[in-house]
C-alpha cells in the first residue's frame, strides 16, 4: 500500500501529532507500506527522501506549528509519481486543504485523523464566539472523507 500523509507538524518536531505520525511512519515502514509525507519545512531539519517540505511561516496562534505555501501543481506532479492509493490528512489547515484538493482532482480516496482540539485554542484566546464558524468548517473540510478518526465531546461531524 502507498499512503500520502499531509500534515502540519511532522519530526523533529516535538508535539502529540508530530509523535503519533513519527511512529506511524515507522510502522508502516516495518510492515512494507510506502508512505510520502507533505509537511511545511522545519528549520535544521533533517532531510528524508518521503518528506516533501514546503516553505512555511509560524501559524498565527501556534507558533509551534507552521503555516505552508506550496504550489497545487508540485504537490499534484509528486502525487502522480508516487501513485498513492490513499492520502491520509492529518490538519484542516494549508496543507490538509492542498491533500483534499489534490485528493478531489486525481480521484484519490482520503481518509483523516483529528488530532487537535481547536476550539479549545478559541476558548485559550477568549475567541471562543467563533467556534460556530470553525465548526461548520470542519464539517466542511472533513465531508468528502470516506473515513476519519474524530474523538470530541462538545461537536459531532455527522
Amino acid at each position: 500500500m502507498r499512503v500520502a500523509i499531509f500534515t502540519d507538524t511532522y519530526y523533529p518536531q516535538v508535539n502529540g501529532v508530530a509523535r503519533t505520525l513519527k511512529r506511524l511512519t515507522e510502522q508502516m515502514s516495518k510492515r512494507g507500506y510506502e508512505y510520502e509525507v507533505f509537511a511545511p519545512e522545519i528549520d535544521n531539519s533533517p532531510l528524508y527522501p518521503n518528506v516533501h517540505q514546503f516553505t512555511s511561516i509560524p501559524f498565527l496562534f501556534y507558533p509551534e506549528c507552521r503555516t505552508a505555501f506550496a504550489n497545487p501543481k508540485t504537490i499534484e506532479k509528486r502525487l502522480k509519481e508516487f501513485k498513492p492509493d490513499l492520502i491520509h490528512i492529518t490538519t484542516p489547515l494549508t496543507l490538509g486543504l492542498y491533500g483534499l484538493h489534490a485528493a478531489k482532482k486525481l480521484k484519490i480516496p482520503v481518509v483523516g485523523s483529528y488530532h487537535t482540539h481547536f476550539d479549545l485554542y478559541l476558548d485559550y484566546y477568549k475567541m471562543s464566539w467563533i467556534s460556530p464558524l470553525l465548526w461548520k468548517y470542519m464539517k466542511w473540510f472533513h465531508a468528502p472523507f470516506e473515513k476519519y478518526l474524530y474523538l470530541h465531546k462538545k461537536q459531532n461531524f455527522t
